[in-house]
C-alpha cells in the first residue's frame, strides 16, 4: 500500500476488495484468496483527514 501514486494511509478502512463489501464476509482476506499477481480493486475510506470528510476512493493495486 505504500506504493508510488496511492494514497493510502494509516487509519483509512477498505470498506470493498473487488466490488463486495468486506462486511459481507466473516474474514476479510477471503477476498483477496488466489488474487496473487492479479490488479485487485479497492474502496478507500478516509476517516482521519478533514479536508476528506469521509470521502471513498478507488484504488487498482496489483497484488504480490
Amino acid at each position: 500500500m505504500a506504493k508510488p501514486g496511492l494514497d493510502v494511509k494509516e487509519g483509512d478502512v477498505i470498506t470493498m476488495i473487488n466490488g463486495q463489501n468486506i462486511m459481507s464476509v466473516t474474514d476479510p482476506s477471503e477476498l483477496l484468496r488466489n488474487q496473487a499477481g492479479k490488479q485487485v480493486l479497492l474502496h478507500i475510506k478516509r476517516l482521519n483527514d478533514p479536508a476528506k470528510n469521509g470521502e471513498t476512493t478507488e484504488h487498482d493495486v496489483i497484488t504480490e
